[in-house]
């Protein structure tokens, strides 16, 4: 089956769009591959649907009845039950009613559409579930857009509390990522001492200042712990967050490379970065005050680039001057 691309799987997180569909009843339905047939272009006409006032999880219910309101089936002298109780199954899951999803999990067992009820169920609580409840249905339903999206969410949400060693659990799982899966998963290697995987995203989220998701954020951070960081990996990294004024990096990209920066300088630069530019000339020439100088630098150019452009233009003459 082919997996939908990443950037494809839009409103992923906690919603259900029509691609949570069962796009490939032959895969789902296991031992009847040949138990649904193709919709035809009448039957759509003839059973339109009023989808305007229902909820997104209400409106999966109804497109999932209409998807097999005109199957046909072929040999097997029964229809699948599971249908029966889709819609409402939808509507308990907009409702977070977990007791309901439960019943409508026994009563739906073994139909085509057996793993919503229990998707939805894990869902509303991702933190509660345990890694080997989410490894079983990914097993119980290999290869499914569902499995995808229920073990990469939960991945999300256990790096997110600081559970890594979940995160590891399921790791091998997590396919197809987006920036955010991917970062979760490392963050649980980097935790876990497996460094070497733990850096597979580092040439995407150590030296960025751009605006990122926040286990990206989170990993990078983490990542000046890891044992193959070098020192000059720390330096340029620690350049940029003195730029950006990212306080706890910079204490601790500075801690690791010996030359601690007090959280009082950084503070009283961030208060006044003109007072600070006042004295600057009159402060020892070594590697913390070159470091706090670019941090009063950057806090001035969030103010104006301009001033900031002047103000080191004037300090370059200075230099020049001693």
């Amino acid at each position: 089956m082919t997996k939908q691309p990443a950037a494809n799987r839009t409103n992923k997180k906690r919603q259900m769009t029509s691609s949570d569909l069962p796009k490939r009843n032959h895969m789902l339905a296991g031992q009847q591959p040949k138990y649904f047939s193709r919709l035809t272009a009448a039957c759509l006409q003839t059973r339109s649907l009023r989808v305007g006032a229902l909820s997104v999880a209400t409106t999966m219910g109804a497109l999932g009845l209409a998807q097999v309101a005109c199957a046909q089936p072929v040999s097997y002298g029964m229809q699948d039950s599971s249908v029966d109780y889709f819609s409402a199954a939808a509507q308990a899951a907009d409702r977070g009613d977990v007791s309901a999803l439960f019943n409508y999990e026994q009563l739906m067992s073994g139909g085509l559409f057996a793993m919503y009820p229990t998707y939805w169920r894990m869902n509303l609580d991702l933190n509660a579930q345990s890694s080997a409840a989410v490894s079983q249905f990914v097993r119980q339903y290999p290869d499914s857009v569902m499995a995808e999206k229920l073990v990469a969410d939960f991945a999300e949400a256990k790096a997110g509390s600081g559970d890594y060693a979940s995160v590891r659990q399921v790791a091998n799982l997590v396919t197809n990522g987006d920036r955010s899966e991917r970062c979760a998963v490392a963050l649980g290697f980097n935790s876990g001492g497996d460094t070497m995987r733990a850096l597979a995203e580092k040439s995407d989220v150590w030296l960025t200042t751009l605006k990122q998701p926040a286990l990206c954020d989170q990993l990078a951070t983490e990542l000046n712990n890891n044992t193959l960081i070098s020192n000059q990996d720390r330096a340029a990294r620690l350049k940029r967050m003195l730029r950006k004024g990212k306080t706890g990096d910079i204490m601790a990209l500075s801690s690791r490379l010996g030359t601690p920066i007090p959280y009082a300088a950084l503070s009283e630069i961030q208060l006044s970065p003109s007072a600070y530019f006042g004295r600057f000339g009159m402060q020892p020439n070594n590697q913390t005050n070159q470091y706090l100088y670019l941090y009063a630098i950057g806090r001035l150019a969030e103010k104006s680039y301009r001033e900031a452009a002047i103000q080191l233009d004037y300090d370059i003459k200075q230099d020049n001057q001693r």
